[in-house]
């Protein structure tokens, strides 16, 4: 099956679009078809260059009822597909939108938490055991959150 569209959104990104492919295994059929077309071997002045790709899909209208959500879903799941190693492929799920809801609101908190100064630095006594004396001392910051104490 040819793609309906494709277009390049970024340096290495690109968006292929099948709008009348059906069921989990027609889609990780193409997965795996686009994935075998990409990965090749090819030569730039005489050096091997090694092409892989990942994958992140996105299917309407269960991950998105737009272009920008079905976007940002494949996205997701595509640096999932990174993560998990090169040559792969993933499907959305909506735990990926809780996670990087949740990593979201982390930032939010400790830039807030920069500005509020809620960082404490305490020191940690490194003691040698053959005079039990303080050697040195570990330095590490603490985050007084507002809510949940010490971290």
């Amino acid at each position: 099956k040819e793609a309906d569209f494709v277009a390049r959104i970024g340096g290495d990104e690109f968006v292929v679009v099948f709008s009348d492919l059906h069921g989990s295994d027609n889609i990780k059929q193409m997965a795996k078809s686009l994935l075998l077309s990409l990965a090749s071997t090819i030569f730039i002045e005489d050096e091997k260059v090694y092409i892989s790709a990942s994958i992140g899909i996105a299917c309407a209208p269960d991950d998105g009822q737009n272009r920008e959500q079905l976007l940002k879903a494949a996205d997701q799941a595509m640096y999932k597909a990174k993560n998990s190693g090169r040559n792969g492929f993933e499907f959305f799920s909506h735990d990926m939108r809780e996670d990087a809801n949740a990593r979201m609101q982390l930032l939010k908190e400790l830039r807030s938490a920069i500005e509020l100064e809620q960082f404490e630095l305490y020191y940690q006594p490194i003691v040698s055991l053959d005079d039990l004396h303080v050697h040195k001392a570990e330095g590490l910051i603490r985050w007084q959150h507002p809510e949940k104490g010490l971290i």
